[in-house]
């Protein structure tokens, strides 16, 4: 069988289900990014984007952009830092990044989650014993895919596991020729929770390891500073090896690693996506620096995104829904379903409300359930926050009608006519709103089919 006959015959269920029940996946929105966007000719609230502090549309910054883009091009330096893509301005960041994070140096990476992944593979070799936490990020699991050592996972923030586990490594380790690395988020993107880090650190006067943290959703907007999660628990010396992209605080691209010298010299040298990939360009470096010196210098964008993430857990709670205990921005709505409700809710929060969200369900979360996950930013308002409380305190009534089962979902044609592809690649159908946060029972009929029916018909183009 060739590759590519496997891949149509074996479509994954994310195909397959989105081909048959909705166009939750591949939207196009359009408009200067922020709270509110458009899609279809339509105005919607937006939560569903990693811009925390509101930075991604900063004039300054953009004016910066596009002036260097027009100097320059969008893509120079054309080269890899490692051999002529390097430039004062590129140093000059691995300094201020370094000495905003306490480490005795910091390395820019054009690629936030390749850098991630690349990290991992290049502080270890087979020698040594990775132990992770099993709720990283994907980028995270990629990079533990690589480990050609010892691996030993343990429980989401399970302090108690983690040292079961440090001991069993301990025991395995040969002194001699391996480490033990422990790998944990700083706030975990989809449950928003925080890594116990101060008790991680702890566990550093019985076990001889190394922490590596990787905090894209803690960097810039945890801490007094926003120095991050361990800044906010009183951690930071106990954190030996730091990551974090842009694009979550900052709205921006690529991220950084920092550490102490010995380790941002190796990785410099050793890192394959910073060796064998395009220095970051100098268009996207200067509106970085600007969004960066920003964040530093006006915290009552941390204050207002705080402030609005507190208005927002509260509403939810107070209406009853299950938030779990966020510590960070990332805010989850826990519900009952399965993967054909989670394409639906989608759909319907679209569709109904005007609000963009989305919805995980099996398998990046347990079988059987739904989460919705909620981005509040510096930039919502409080109309638009209690909007969002609305629309997510129709969603238990909707969940019933929703539910379905997997195996209900037709079979995806191998060769779908053109109609058909373009079902969830930005397409959507045109369905008058709501004013008010209350479910119509003929919105749950036109968005929740009886099982195993396809969307009939070709989908306007949004």
């Amino acid at each position: 069988m060739l590759i590519e006959q496997k891949l149509d015959s074996r479509p994954s269920n994310l195909r397959r289900l989105s081909y048959a029940y909705g166009s939750a996946h591949h939207i196009h929105l359009y408009g200067p990014p922020g709270p509110v966007m458009q899609h279809g000719g339509r105005t919607y609230d937006v939560w569903c984007l990693n811009d925390y502090l509101g930075l991604m549309n900063l004039p300054s910054a953009r004016e910066a952009e596009g002036r260097t883009a027009l100097e320059l091009g969008a893509s120079y330096p054309h080269a890899a830092r490692i051999t002529f893509g390097n430039s004062p301005e590129h140093e000059a960041m691995d300094r201020t990044l370094a000495a905003f994070t306490g480490k005795e140096e910091a390395m820019l990476l054009t690629l936030g989650y390749m850098g991630m992944v690349s990290v991992i593979d290049t502080l270890l070799d087979r020698h040594d014993i990775l132990v992770y936490d099993q709720g990283i990020h994907a980028c995270g699991i990629d990079g533990v895919r690589l480990h050609r050592g010892e691996r030993f996972s343990f429980r989401h923030n399970d302090v108690a596991h983690l040292e079961a586990m440090l001991k069993a490594a301990s025991e395995k380790l040969d002194p001699k020729r391996g480490s033990i690395l422990v790998l944990v988020d700083g706030v975990y993107s989809m449950l928003g929770e925080q890594a116990p880090l101060a008790r991680i650190v702890a566990l550093k006067s019985r076990y001889k390891f190394s922490l590596l943290v990787d905090d894209s959703h803690g960097f810039g907007v945890l801490g007094r500073n926003g120095r991050g999660t361990a800044e906010a628990q009183g951690c930071e010396e106990g954190v030996d090896t730091l990551f974090s992209s842009f694009t979550k605080a900052l709205g921006s691209l690529g991220g950084f690693v920092a550490a102490r010298h010995s380790v941002i010299q190796h990785l410099r040298y050793n890192l394959r996506s910073h060796i064998f990939s395009r220095s970051m360009p100098l268009a996207v470096l200067r509106g970085l620096a600007e969004r960066f010196r920003v964040m530093r210098t006006e915290p009552q964008r941390r204050e207002t995104l705080w402030h609005n993430a507190q208005q927002l857990q509260q509403g939810l709670a107070a209406a009853g829904l299950d938030i779990g205990t966020p510590g960070g921005a990332p805010t989850p709505v826990h519900l009952q379903g399965d993967e054909i409700a989670a394409i639906r809710l989608v759909e319907m929060l679209r569709e109904e409300f005007r609000l963009f969200a989305y919805a995980v369900a099996y398998p990046v979360i347990q079988k059987g359930k739904v989460l919705v996950r909620l981005v509040p930013t510096a930039a919502h308002t409080r109309q638009q926050i209690d909007r969002c409380i609305a629309a997510m305190s129709a969603l238990p009534a909707m969940m019933p009608a929703c539910f379905g089962g997997i195996a209900a979902a037709p079979s995806m044609p191998q060769r779908p006519d053109k109609g058909s592809e373009g079902r969830g690649a930005g397409q959507s159908r045109s369905l008058p709103a709501t004013d008010n946060a209350e479910m119509s029972s003929a919105g749950i009929q036109r968005m929740c089919r009886p099982q195993g029916h396809a969307r009939p018909g070709p989908t306007r183009s949004a």
